[in-house]
């Protein structure tokens, strides 16, 4: 999601998800139950991007977070009962 409040923000974050193994990176923030919170951001003025997590692409989810300035998870999903694998 983009600021919504003017120029390119220089304050960027990622909000990392679990994303449907199914559809992988295609998994949207829009549609997660961190949309809210997202937009919320995007209100103030911060750059928010979606970093979906999936177990065997853990490679490119740590790329997209090592070029925001934070990030946002939360593992393990509090009703999961997959593995606690963690990002790094």
């Amino acid at each position: 999601m983009r600021s919504t409040n003017g120029p390119p923000s220089p304050y960027r974050v990622a909000i990392v998800f679990p994303a449907d193994p199914e559809l992988r990176r295609k998994t949207r923030l829009e549609d997660s139950r961190f949309a809210r919170t997202a937009a919320a951001l995007a209100e103030k003025g911060i750059a928010v991007e979606g970093a979906p997590y999936v177990a065997d692409d853990v490679e490119r989810l740590r790329e997209q977070l090592m070029r925001v300035g934070g990030s946002r998870q939360r593992w393990p999903p509090p009703s999961s009962s997959r593995s606690t694998v963690r990002p790094p």
